[in-house]
């Protein structure tokens, strides 16, 4: 997922502005009793929306779609709530609070948010592929999506991978605007979400008042194809960033040169890292080949606050301390917000 824009909340507040507010009295046929969602202050209402896995036969194995509304705080809130759509795919949206609550609060005041875990993330029947010995505080340097990892965790997954497509989740999505109550609704999508709110517009266009994108996933983009291509031109920004800050330049001279002649090394012979694990303390020896440093670089891209970090991070690497490097990608795995459901890649 993206980093969220800092002009979120102000493209929002336009976005929404439109419209009188009026008073609004859904009923849901979804059960909401009170809750906490981490991130969120003050009191949600949860419930469960229960969908046929296979919609179209109306029968056979049931899912529990995981919903959570966030009322508005005024006492007059308008009609339409805000939908939010996460990334991924594979992101939770009821787990995603500690990254949204902030870039939604003046949002929130007058719209209630809705956030719905997509059929096979979060609380919906998760596609979890995570190794039954994970362990979180084991600090591993995997590929993205190691190809044996993947096709055993297809094969022990209890699902029909058929049916945990966008054009699905659009149809989950209208049965808990119509379950909640809600004539019409406002979309914010990001990263991923952009997808499934275009989607949702391309076939729900009468139940849509605004449309948010934010990161936009083209329809067009074969995930996790460019991922590559994509870190690549992201690494490519930071760095050209940093040579044209003079801070950042007489800080880290020539870092592009620098970090090709590490991965050059790392190539050649991979490192051996000793450190002080992060978290426990625990003494650790790592081995960091050049294509671990490399995903490693790519996932920190994805964090605003670790990728301004990088420059030092590299620096250091450079020179051989691998520690802020290491400490960073252990930050990364203990964030619950941004685990993905990697099944539904």
């Amino acid at each position: 997922m993206p980093p969220f824009s800092r002009q979120l909340p102000l493209v929002l507040s336009i976005a929404l502005a439109a419209g009188a507010c009026r008073e609004r009295v859904p009923k849901p046929s979804i059960e909401l009793t009170s809750c906490r969602l981490e991130g969120f202050p003050g009191s949600a209402r949860c419930g469960v929306h229960e969908v046929y896995e296979d919609r179209k036969a109306g029968q056979g194995r049931r899912l529990s779609l995981d919903v959570a509304v966030i009322p508005a705080h005024a006492r007059k809130a308008r009609a339409e709530p805000l939908f939010v759509l996460v990334g991924g795919p594979g992101q939770a949206a009821t787990r995603a609070g500690p990254a949204l609550a902030a870039a939604l609060a003046e949002v929130s005041r007058e719209r209630d948010l809705v956030l719905v875990d997509q059929r096979g993330t979060g609380g919906s029947h998760a596609l979890d592929c995570t190794p039954a010995d994970y362990d979180p505080d084991e600090i591993r340097f995997d590929d993205l999506l190691p190809e044996d990892e993947m096709a055993a965790c297809r094969e022990r997954l209890e699902a029909d991978l058929r049916l945990y497509t966008t054009p699905v989740a659009v149809e989950d999505l209208d049965e808990v605007r119509a379950a909640l109550g809600y004539e019409k609704l406002s979309l914010w999508g990001g990263s991923y979400g952009t997808r499934l709110a275009l989607e949702y517009l391309r076939r729900k266009p009468d139940r849509v008042r605004s449309v948010v994108l934010d990161g936009v996933v083209p329809t067009t983009m074969r995930l996790p194809l460019s991922f590559g291509r994509d870190g690549q031109r992201a690494l490519d920004l930071l760095l050209t960033a940093c040579e044209a800050d003079e801070a950042c330049r007489a800080s880290y001279p020539a870092l592009g040169a620098r970090l090709d002649r590490l991965l050059e090394r790392l190539e050649a012979e991979p490192a051996q890292a000793r450190l002080a694990h992060p978290r426990s303390g625990r003494p650790l020896e790592l081995t960091v080949r050049r294509q671990d440093f490399v995903l490693g670089l790519q996932k920190l891209l994805y964090a605003p606050a670790l990728s301004s970090l990088l420059p030092a991070t590299i620096d250091r690497a450079a020179e051989g301390d691998f520690a802020p490097f290491i400490a960073q990608l252990s930050a990364l795995s203990s964030n619950r917000s941004g685990r993905v459901a990697v099944g539904l890649l």
